[in-house]
């Protein structure tokens, strides 16, 4: 090969290549990145106002001065005792609740500028919601990772749990039905003192159950979370 022609073998490459080459690279670096993120992206959670930060602290210490009852009476007297505080007293909690909404502001502004879709979480409940089923296994799924408490077992499951063995031997079947059926005629012809120590067991598991709760419901009000939809915080103060 003449010298003039190993130069133009080895100069740039022919058109064919620098327009594939050129056309490639138009797309920004960035169009893949933010297609990803926008997949990848949780739009920020509404955080929890005043109130619900107030209850996220107290509430505890109001349902042990109540006793052992129902969520909705805890509720009613945390409403009272927050409507019974004076403007000075709420003064932390809402200084707290403003920072928090900035907070929120921005994030939810640096979501949407990324390409995220305000409500689309909301959209996703209620769409879940169609199908009761599925919205109740989601629902659990979410609960149980948010470190919820499991329900202890009662008596009956204890006691169950430890006879169960013999119960599918004497059946000769491990099909729940059957070993269902045979366990709570059992259960029915044990004496009242035979069930005691399963009693009591339940009775222990259900108030360390009871006291995590409370922990965990603590917890969750602090993080502007609930069973509920995001507004109906204030709905419940108000009540």
């Amino acid at each position: 090969l003449k010298p003039s022609s190993l130069a133009r073998s080895f100069a740039w490459p022919p058109f064919w290549v620098r327009f594939c080459v050129c056309r490639t690279d138009q797309r920004p670096r960035w169009a893949s990145s933010m297609a990803a993120m926008g997949t990848d992206m949780v739009e920020p959670k509404k955080p929890a106002n005043a109130y619900w930060m107030w209850l996220g602290e107290n509430r505890q210490k109001i349902t042990s001065e109540l006793g052992p009852c129902k969520g909705n009476l805890v509720s009613k007297a945390a409403g009272d005792k927050w409507r019974a505080m004076s403007d000075a007293e709420k003064v932390p909690w809402v200084k707290k609740a403003e920072i928090n909404k900035n907070e929120y502001a921005k994030q939810l502004q640096e979501f949407i500028q990324n390409g995220g879709k305000k409500g689309q979480r909301r959209k996703e409940k209620v769409q879940a919601m169609e199908n009761p089923k599925r919205a109740r296994k989601e629902k659990n799924r979410n609960l149980k990772a948010s470190g919820k408490p499991s329900r202890p077992q009662n008596a009956y499951w204890l006691w169950l749990s430890e006879n169960r063995p013999k119960l599918m031997a004497e059946v000769g079947s491990g099909k729940v039905g059957k070993v269902g059926k045979l366990a709570g005629e059992r259960w029915k012809m044990i004496s009242a003192a035979d069930k005691v120590p399963y009693e009591k067991e339940a009775e222990k598991r259900k108030q360390k159950y009871a006291e995590e709760l409370e922990q965990w419901k603590a917890t969750q009000a602090e993080l502007g979370e609930n069973d509920e939809d995001d507004d109906e915080g204030e709905e419940e103060e108000e009540a």
